[in-house]
C-alpha cells in the first residue's frame, strides 16, 4: 500500500514538473481569486453599515413621542430611553418642545430644540446667517417665515409667550432652508422655551438619528415600548424604506460578483 501510494505521488509530481506553466497559471488564479473573494466578503459586510452611516444625512429616521393621552414626555422618559440606546449607533437626539407664539405680533409657531443636536440629526438644514449662540437671546426662523415678516438676519424681534404673554426682545441669528415645514416654524434653544412655558424638562418630541437596518429599527422600535408605555416610538418609514432597498440592491450586487468571480476561479 505504501508503495502504491508513493507512486501516485511520483506521478503528480513529475506530471506538475513537467507542466509548470499550467500549474503557476492555475496557482495564479486561485491566489487572485481568493484575493477578490475575500475583498468582497469583506465589501458585503463593510460598504452596507458605511452607507447607512452616511443615510443619516436625510435626517432622522426614529421618532419618540407621548403616548396616548399625552401631550409631553417626561424628563424620567426620555433620561430612560437615553440610557438604553447608548448601546445603539446613535448619531443624535435632537428634542423638540412646540408652542405657539406672537413674533412681532404675529402668531409663530417655535420650536424649542438642542442645536447642536439637530446639526447632527438633521445636517440638511442649511441656514443663512448663524446658528444661535449658546446664552444669547438669539433666534432662527424659517424661510416662509422670514420672508413674510420681511425680516433678514441680524434684526432684532419682539417674542411674546408663556402663561403672562410677556414680551422680550430677541435676535434672529439665521433663517432656515430645508424646503420642508421647518421653513414655517421658528426655532430657539430648548432650555430658555421650557424656562417661558414654564415646562421644564418636557418636550413634545425627540427625533433620533440611529445607524441601523429596517430588523433592527423594529427591535429597537419593540424594545422602546418594553421600556416604557407611555412612549410611542414611530420609524419614518419613507426614510427607513429608502434605506433598506438601496443596501439590500448593493448587497445583492456585491453578491453576485463574488459569486462570479468564484466561477471563474473554479474554471
Amino acid at each position: 500500500m505504501i508503495k502504491k501510494y508513493k507512486m501516485y505521488l511520483i506521478m503528480v509530481v513529475n506530471a506538475l514538473l513537467r507542466r509548470r506553466s499550467r500549474m503557476l497559471i492555475a496557482l495564479l488564479a486561485v491566489a487572485v481569486g481568493s484575493t477578490i473573494i475575500s475583498g468582497m466578503v469583506t465589501v458585503y459586510h463593510e460598504v452596507p453599515q458605511q452607507m447607512g452611516r452616511e443615510f443619516r444625512a436625510y435626517g432622522a429616521n426614529l421618532l419618540l413621542l407621548p403616548g396616548k393621552d399625552h401631550t409631553v414626555l417626561a424628563q424620567s422618559q426620555i433620561e430612560r430611553v437615553q440610557q438604553y440606546l447608548q448601546e445603539q449607533e446613535i448619531v443624535g437626539m435632537a428634542p423638540f418642545l412646540y408652542e405657539r407664539v406672537k413674533v412681532n405680533e404675529q402668531p409663530v409657531l417655535i420650536g424649542g430644540t438642542d442645536f447642536a443636536m439637530v446639526q447632527k440629526v438633521s445636517p440638511y438644514w442649511q441656514i443663512t446667517g448663524n446658528w444661535p449662540s449658546p446664552g444669547k437671546k438669539e433666534i432662527l426662523l424659517g424661510d416662509e417665515v422670514a420672508q413674510h415678516m420681511l425680516i433678514k438676519p441680524g434684526q432684532p424681534v419682539l417674542l411674546s409667550t408663556g402663561p403672562d404673554g410677556a414680551e422680550s426682545q430677541w435676535v434672529v441669528s439665521g433663517i432656515v432652508h430645508t424646503g420642508g415645514k421647518e421653513e414655517q416654524f421658528a426655532f430657539m434653544e430648548l432650555a430658555p422655551l421650557q424656562k417661558l412655558l414654564q415646562n421644564p424638562g418636557q418636550v413634545n418630541l425627540i427625533q433620533v438619528s440611529v445607524v441601523a437596518d429596517g430588523a433592527k429599527l423594529e427591535s429597537i422600535q419593540r424594545e422602546i415600548v418594553r421600556l416604557d408605555g407611555g412612549i410611542e416610538p414611530q420609524l419614518v418609514q419613507q426614510i427607513a424604506r429608502s434605506e433598506e432597498v438601496v443596501l439590500g440592491k448593493l448587497q445583492i450586487l456585491i453578491f453576485l460578483v463574488t459569486l462570479v468571480v468564484l466561477l471563474l476561479t473554479l474554471i
